[in-house]
């Protein structure tokens, strides 16, 4: 059993060690793992064989576009004009535009943020034996979150059909209801909400079925008159009388 327990902590810490901040501690509490010695290893890895991969890049690449580019240069010198400085000026600088052109490669980028990655993972290490985490992970992370948000906002629309006009009615209770098909993010138990000259706290917050759709129902009771008002919203006054609810 203490083999299979070891390479079970080896591979959550590994994998700890690849999320950020919030994400891996979540992951550590929940499975265990000690992400800090891992993200020390993953750190040297990638800067030693990140850094090696880099520079054999650069010099594989760098020489090749400095050819390509001298000989179309030289070409267009050879057609007659070997008397034109700005020519002569450019095959001289043929060698700075090679590594300009190597350097503003997307590919380039990609390849030197390992190294840059592993010596940051190193360093915060040192330290504070704090974890770094992998930066494409992260990237990941917040792509899957903002599609997963796009799709829940999509959902919701779906659920509440399309935008039409606010309803304000009154419950058996006396108090007041806004039916919307729309959330209000802004109205919470904090903040006094002014309808029609009349101020308002929430009450509750609640989905109710408006037809083949559903409509978010704000319950607000009348504030009392002594309360203070520390946060104020004002509502326009809807387009439909104030009946009572259904």
């Amino acid at each position: 059993m203490g083999a299979p327990n070891r390479m079970r902590d080896a591979l959550c810490g590994l994998l700890a060690a690849l999320l950020p901040a919030p994400e891996r501690e979540d992951f550590a509490r929940r499975v265990g793992g000690e992400p800090a010695g891992w993200s020390l290893a993953l750190g040297t890895v990638e800067f030693v064989a990140g850094g090696a991969i880099f520079a054999r890049d650069a010099l594989h690449v760098i020489p090749r576009l400095v050819t390509e580019h001298s000989a179309a240069l030289a070409e267009v010198v050879l057609a007659g004009r070997l008397d034109d400085p700005g020519a002569m000026l450019a095959l001289t600088w043929s060698g700075a535009f090679g590594w300009l052109l190597w350097a503003l490669r997307p590919w380039t980028w990609f390849l030197v943020s390992f190294p840059i990655v592993g010596l940051v993972r190193v360093v915060a290490y040192m330290s504070s034996q704090e974890a770094v985490g992998e930066p494409f992970v992260w990237a990941g992370l917040r792509l899957l979150r903002w599609v997963r948000r796009l799709a829940g906002r999509a959902r919701e629309r779906r659920r509440l059909g399309p935008v039409r006009p606010d309803r304000l009615r009154r419950d058996p209770t006396g108090d007041l209801v806004l039916l919307t098909a729309r959330l209000r993010p802004a109205w919470n138990e904090h903040v006094t909400i002014e309808i029609a000259g009349r101020f308002y706290r929430l009450r509750r917050h609640e989905l109710r079925p408006d037809g083949a759709v559903r409509c978010h129902a704000y319950l607000l009771r009348e504030a009392d008159p002594n309360e203070v008002i520390r946060s104020l919203v004002r509502y326009p006054p809807a387009a439909e009388e104030v009946g009572p609810t259904s």
